[in-house]
């Protein structure tokens, strides 16, 4: 009995994977002020540009790739296609309590992409970092040295 609930089960999973379209060509990427990223999705064979986007400090940006295809109403994945679609999603804040901030879809050429990871100059402050003043240093003129 226990092994017809798991094939039940698997092809359930199965199931809902092809019908959701779902690739599982997830990419993450943190952008701290050591480590500021920028993220590039580029065409391999023109090396042009796709999308790109800046990642604020103390964001996490997530990428998932979507090999799809149809056929009569069905629709499956095939993860030896090219992605033909991207969805992209930005979140402030740790792993713990994410909150979303941006995100889209964009559609891809259906060619091999790569994606580029830039390190830009650092420290790179979060927008709302407020610098505080430096300290006085004016020499104590309590102590008697004569």
């Amino acid at each position: 009995m226990t092994n017809r609930k798991s094939l039940a089960y698997a092809l359930g999973c199965l199931l809902t994977v092809a019908v959701t379209g779902c690739s599982r060509d997830i990419h993450q990427f943190y952008s701290t002020m050591d480590s500021p990223k920028t993220i590039k999705v580029i065409e391999t064979s023109t090396d042009n540009v796709v999308w790109a986007k800046e990642i604020p400090v103390n964001h996490r940006l997530m990428v998932d790739f979507d090999r799809t295809w149809q056929i009569e109403g069905f629709t499956g994945v095939k993860p030896e296609l090219s992605p033909n679609r991207m969805k992209w999603s930005l979140y402030k804040g740790g792993l713990t309590f994410p909150f979303r901030t941006d995100g889209g879809s964009v559609e891809l050429p259906g060619t091999s992409v790569r994606l580029d990871m830039e390190v830009r100059s650092t420290p790179e402050f979060p927008p709302t970092y407020k610098m505080s003043a430096p300290a006085s240093t004016t020499p104590d003129q309590s102590s008697d040295t004569g």
